[in-house]
C-alpha cells in the first residue's frame, strides 16, 4: 500500500506551517516561531525535512538537523546554534546534530517521527556524514526520579511485567518485577538495579522504560539501531525530564572511520 505521507526538503514557504505544527506538537511555550524555521532553512537547506499528507498537502511532520564539526554537546541551545544554526553550521563537516522533530498528534500515522529520522539519516549518509546525534529528553523520568539515578534509568527496558537493566560496565543483565520496583512512592527510596537478579537474556529488542527514548531507540537507519550514550544535565528547561537528555547516536556503517561495533544498550 502506498504511503499516505511524502517526505521532502523544507522550503522557505513552509516556515509558517512548521511553526503551526510545532504549536500542535509542543505547545505555545516551546514552539519555535516561523522566523526561526526560515533561518534554519536559509542556513542549512539540505538538513531539514517535512512530511506532507499526499492528499491534502498538509505538513504533518518535520525534522531539523545541522551539519557541524565534532564538538561536545552540553546544551541544546549551544548545539543548535541558538536554535538557528548560528555559528555551528559547517556543511562540509561529518557530524549531524538533530535539532528537533515534530509530528501532528492528531494524524493517524504514528510512525511519522521514525520515518523522518530515518530519512534524515539516509540523507546524511548519502552526503558522507559519519554520525547523526539527537539529544532526547527523558520525559518519563519524573515518574522514576525517586527510584533511579538518571544514568541507570536510561538503560532500563521492560517486557510485560518485567523490568531489565543492561549494565554497560559488567555487560550483565539484571531483572526485577515491575510491581516490586514501583515508582508511585518516594518513600520507597532509591533502587540500584545492579542488586537485581542476574538473568541470561538479551533485552535488546525490549521496549525502553522511557517512552520518549523508546521512539528514538527503536528507529533503525540503514538497518542499524542507535547507541544510547551519555546523559546531559541541564540540556534545556524541561521539568518532566529533570532537564536531562540522553545522546542517541546512529553511525554510518559505510564511513571508513566507523568500526562495526554493536554497543550494549
Amino acid at each position: 500500500m502506498r504511503s499516505k505521507i511524502f517526505i521532502r526538503l523544507a522550503a522557505p514557504s513552509d516556515a509558517l506551517a512548521c511553526h503551526q505544527l510545532d504549536l500542535l506538537t509542543w505547545g505555545e511555550a516551546s514552539a519555535a516561531p516561523a522566523v526561526t524555521f526560515a533561518a534554519r532553512i536559509a542556513a542549512n537547506p539540505w538538513g531539514n525535512l517535512v512530511a506532507t499528507d499526499v492528499i491534502t498537502g498538509e505538513i504533518v511532520g518535520s525534522v531539523w538537523t545541522v551539519s557541524h564539526d565534532e564538538r561536545p554537546i552540553s546544551t541544546w541551545w549551544a548545539a543548535s546554534g541558538q536554535s538557528k544554526y548560528v555559528g555551528v553550521c559547517n556543511p562540509y563537516a561529518d557530524c549531524v546534530f538533530g535539532v528537533s522533530v515534530a509530528a501532528n498528534p492528531a494524524y493517524p500515522d504514528r510512525n511519522i517521527l521514525s520515518l523522518l529520522i530515518q530519512r534524515a539519516g539516509e540523507l546524511a549518509w548519502a552526503s558522507g556524514k559519519r554520525k547523526l546525534t539527537f539529544g532526547v529528553p527523558i520525559s518519563d523520568f519524573h515518574l522514576w526520579q525517586h527510584r533511579f539515578l538518571p544514568t541507570d534509568y536510561i538503560h532500563l527496558r521492560r517486557r510485560s511485567e518485567e523490568i531489565y537493566f543492561c549494565d554497560s560496565a559488567s555487560r550483565e543483565v539484571h531483572s526485577a518485577r515491575l510491581q516490586d520496583v514501583g515508582h508511585t512512592s518516594a518513600a520507597a527510596g532509591m533502587s540500584d538495579p545492579r542488586d537485581w537478579a542476574t538473568v541470561d537474556t538479551s533485552p535488546q529488542d525490549f521496549e525502553m522504560l522511557d517512552r520518549a527514548l523508546e521512539r528514538f531507540a527503536a528507529t533503525r537507519i540503514a538497518g542499524r539501531l542507535p547507541h544510547i550514550g551519555d546523559i546531559v544535565p541541564n540540556y534545556f528547561s524541561d521539568p518532566a525530564s529533570g532537564n536531562y537528555a540522553v545522546l542517541v547516536t546512529w553511525q554510518n556503517p559505510a564511513h571508513p572511520a566507523v568500526q562495526d561495533v554493536a554497543p550494549l544498550n
